[in-house]
C-alpha cells in the first residue's frame, strides 16, 4: 500500500518482493484524499474485489507511511477471505507523534 504504485521505488520493491518470495505481489495505491477510515474502506473493498486475492487462503500485507496506517486496519477491521497472516509497516506513525521533528528551523 502507497500513495503512487508507478513511483520507481514502489515499481522496485514490488519485483523485488515477487523475485525473493517466488509468490504474487501487487501493489495497492492509497487515495490520500478523504478521512483514513474512507481509505482504509477503499482499500478493503479493492481486496475484496481482487480475483487474484479472493483464490488465496492467506495474504502478507505492507505499508509504508501512510499506507501503513490503512493496512493495520485491513488487519484490525476488514472482514474478508483472505485473512492476513503478516503485517510489516515502514516508517508509519502507528503510535501517532507528539512534535513535528525540525519544526521551526
Amino acid at each position: 500500500m502507497g500513495s503512487s504504485c508507478s513511483h520507481p521505488d514502489y515499481t522496485l520493491l514490488v519485483e523485488e518482493l515477487k523475485k525473493g518470495l517466488n509468490t504474487h505481489v501487487e501493489c495497492m495505491p492509497t487515495n490520500v484524499t478523504g478521512s483514513i477510515n474512507s481509505q482504509a474502506d477503499n482499500a478493503c473493498t479493492m481486496l475484496k474485489n481482487n480475483p487474484h486475492f479472493s483464490q488465496v487462503s492467506e495474504i502478507n500485507v505492507v505499508g509504508q507511511s501512510q499506507g501503513g496506517l490503512i493496512a493495520r486496519s485491513i488487519v484490525e477491521d476488514c472482514n474478508m477471505k483472505p485473512k492476513v497472516r503478516n503485517l510489516l509497516t515502514i516508517g508509519t506513525p502507528n503510535m501517532g507523534f507528539s512534535e513535528l521533528p525540525m519544526a521551526g528551523c
